[in-house]
């Protein structure tokens, strides 16, 4: 998987392309997979956000793009995915 560096993530942070995000997370997940097709959309009891899609076959699993990005809040998951996507 693809590590992403604080750079990178400050960097894309500073862009303020996070939209305002609401505290419920029911709504949260359904913004994210209006803004994110393709990937689906975990909180799990610790409080951590996770965001997974699917590899289809075996060239899929060697490229570099992550199947798989965690976060601590839904804004730094959201840069990640933004990140990610480019």
């Amino acid at each position: 998987m693809r590590q992403l560096g604080e750079e990178t993530i400050a960097r894309a942070e500073a862009t303020e392309s996070v939209p305002p995000l609401p505290e419920d997370n029911s709504d949260l997940k359904r913004i994210f997979k209006d803004a994110f097709p393709g990937w689906s959309f975990i909180w799990t009891n610790r409080g951590r956000w996770w965001a997974t899609r699917p590899t289809v076959d075996r060239e899929d699993l060697s490229h570099t793009d992550a199947s798989a990005l965690d976060a601590n809040t839904p804004a730094e998951l959201w840069v990640k995915l933004e990140t990610t996507s480019r």
